[in-house]
């Protein structure tokens, strides 16, 4: 864990040299992807038509930065963990992990967390990040962040060969999660007051009086 935290501080780094980000605790989100990667087509066909079920702003819809990003299918991703863990929630599983479980997630990664949830269930077991903008890297700045990822524990499982990544800023993130978790609290409790007894009991008597008016 410490290792994870080291490397997403580095890559973060990075981008501050740059003066593209002022504050380490920024939901960044780092995509690696290979560039002409090979998937079948028919899937992400059928990705795009289930798409309509979930997202209220579907691929390829003429923002000309995101329909971009809707064209890389993510191998590996660095920061959604991190960000988690400083908000204290878990992802089960992450979004981009497995393209049986979740193809919209799989073809469309940045929409489906920005609007749906970071980890593969089609519901908020996680919250959503809300909008996004993708954060300009000089080849330079690719170069480090590859190199990092590279000598990275998580690489090894992850073809490296001809590997690139884009950085992707979400903004409004930290108050994304504060409104998840005050949902969360809300239906804890509303759930709490369905299962008091007192509240059974004056269901019960309330039908009971209904019974004797009928």
């Amino acid at each position: 864990a410490r290792n994870q935290y080291t490397r997403i501080e580095s890559y973060k780094d990075i981008l501050k040299s740059e003066n593209q980000i002022q504050d380490g605790s920024e939901c960044i989100l780092f995509a690696f992807f290979e560039p002409d990667a090979k998937y079948d087509q028919q899937l992400k066909k059928r990705a795009e038509q289930k798409a309509k079920e979930y997202l209220t702003k579907l691929p390829y819809s003429g923002n000309a930065m995101k329909d971009e990003l809707d064209d890389i299918f993510v191998t590996y991703i660095v920061g959604d963990k991190e960000f988690a863990k400083e908000q204290n929630f878990t992802i089960t599983y992450p979004a981009y992990g497995n393209i049986l479980l979740n193809d919209v997630a799989r073809f469309f990664y940045f929409r489906f967390v920005s609007e749906v949830s970071l980890s593969c269930a089609y519901f908020e077991d996680t919250p959503p990040l809300g909008d996004y903008v993708r954060v300009e890297l000089t080849e330079n700045q690719k170069a480090q962040i590859l190199t990092i990822f590279k000598n990275s524990q998580e690489a090894q499982n992850v073809l490296t060969d001809n590997l690139d990544v884009v950085a992707v800023k979400f903004p409004n993130a930290k108050e994304k999660v504060a409104e998840w978790k005050r949902n969360q609290v809300w239906q804890d409790k509303h759930g709490k007051r369905v299962n008091d007894d007192s509240l059974q009991k004056y269901q019960q008597l309330d039908n009971q009086l209904y019974s004797n008016l009928t």
